[in-house]
């Protein structure tokens, strides 16, 4: 068994510009923590991994392909492989973001 906190992870700028991520990858999921400031927006074009989104802070105008919703605390989103999503945030706002399987692209790599 391995304990971590996120907290203690590496801080990551690289991910999304505008948004402030820590990763951590096991062998077959990438979990990101990621928060950003309020107006903080951005867009995805959609990736090969599963995603399931679940906001811990804030409130986020998310959308996944053509769906729309405000998302709350602890409201979670799953996004089908390749599918388009991304939002805006309405507050400051923190969340998780699960992957699989896990997340290869280099801006994802931890150093």
């Amino acid at each position: 068994m391995h304990w971590f906190n996120f907290d203690k992870l590496s801080l990551m700028k690289h991910v999304w510009q505008g948004e402030l991520n820590r990763i951590f990858h096991t062998k077959n999921i990438t979990i990101m923590k990621f928060s950003g400031k309020r107006g903080y927006k951005f867009h995805d074009d959609g990736h090969k991994s599963e995603q399931i989104t679940i906001l811990l802070k804030g409130k986020f105008n998310f959308y996944v392909g053509n769906e729309k919703r405000i998302m709350k605390k602890w409201d979670t989103i799953f996004i089908e492989p390749y599918e388009k999503h991304g939002g805006e945030a309405l507050t400051d706002i923190e969340g998780l973001d699960v992957f699989f399987p896990k997340r290869t692209e280099e801006k994802y790599r931890v150093d």
